[in-house]
């Protein structure tokens, strides 16, 4: 249960996460992202897809995120 709840939760801030970065670029006027600002959800990337792995939807919803 404990890894479902985080895999959610990963998904979720990671998809505002990328929708506050590219409305921020957007306002700027510029194509940076920002780059930086992904760099702690990758820090441990390899754990947080063993804990996405076992739950279909949170696999495709990171995937997604990712692309």
């Amino acid at each position: 249960m404990l890894m479902k709840t985080y895999a959610a939760n990963y998904n979720i801030m990671l998809k505002a996460q990328i929708k506050d970065v590219m409305e921020t670029g957007a306002k700027k006027g510029t194509n940076d992202t920002g780059s930086g600002q992904f760099t702690p959800f990758f820090i441990s990337g390899v754990d947080v897809v063993k804990c996405c792995l076992p739950f279909k939807i949170y696999s495709r919803k990171l995937a997604n995120n990712m692309s």
